[in-house]
């Protein structure tokens, strides 16, 4: 669920000596007491004639929000537009929500490999953000397309029902793919969940539309959770990358 967010106001004036300080006790305190909240810390300098908007400067560099450059880049992914061309996704609202909640599930499925490991905490926190990214934008997009507030809630958990049904189905997919070298479930799943019963004319896309997903997952799976921690991630080229007709 979306969670509450506190803003944190910060006025400072000459606090070299101090200002790293607070910045790491603040964070300390919310991600270890308040860690069911999502917070903001903003500095406001008042024209500091040392070194604090210097380090301010070096401490916003570090302090880079992980889930929203995962969720930057599965949305950028998602966008491809060779997905809805060539692969014969419908370009709509739909297939759009689609697309990113498949390559989000992808990412969720792996993050929950690192179960039974030392990361498990940790990527199980991480994988939460990424949620919470995620359908904080939802949030925002719905109240774009003009859906009133009393109204957007329904709307939000059909589509966190829509999140966790295809994450089931996909994982289901790529499991019984590495056991049993087929790829005929995921094709039935991308049937059902990412094409709504209209897949392409062409059954080869299909195919190679499964594979992109299978694929996807094994480059995920490669990569180390160390460099996932600090927003590494990344997918195969979608089928049809290097299609000539595509502008």
């Amino acid at each position: 669920m979306k969670k509450k967010k506190i803003s944190i106001v910060t006025a400072c004036y000459n606090e070299e000596e101090n200002v790293e300080e607070l910045y790491k006790r603040v964070k300390e305190v919310m991600e270890t007491k308040l860690s069911n909240y999502d917070y903001e810390h903003i500095f406001i300098d008042n024209a500091s004639e040392d070194k604090t908007v210097d380090i301010l400067k070096e401490i916003a560099k570090k302090d880079k929000n992980i889930a929203e450059k995962i969720y930057g880049i599965i949305s950028l992914q998602s966008r491809n537009k060779i997905f809805y061309t060539f692969n014969e996704v419908k370009d709509d609202v739909n297939g759009r929500f689609d697309m990113l909640i498949l390559h989000a599930v992808l990412v969720a499925i792996r993050l929950e490999k690192e179960k039974n490991t030392e990361n498990e905490n940790k990527a199980e926190e991480l994988s939460q953000k990424i949620f919470d990214e995620l359908f904080n934008n939802m949030d925002l997009a719905v109240r774009e397309m003009g859906v009133g507030d009393l109204k957007v809630g329904k709307y939000i958990k059909n589509m966190m029902q829509a999140y966790y049904g295809r994450m089931e189905a996909y994982f289901i997919a790529i499991e019984h793919y590495i056991k049993k070298d087929d790829i005929t479930v995921m094709e039935e799943s991308l049937v059902r969940n990412l094409y709504n019963e209209n897949p392409p004319s062409d059954k080869k896309k299909l195919r190679m539309m499964a594979h992109y997903v299978i694929d996807s997952y094994k480059a995920l799976i490669s990569i180390d959770f160390k460099d996932i921690e600090k927003g590494t991630i990344f997918f195969v080229q979608p089928p049809g990358a290097d299609y000539k007709d595509i502008v």
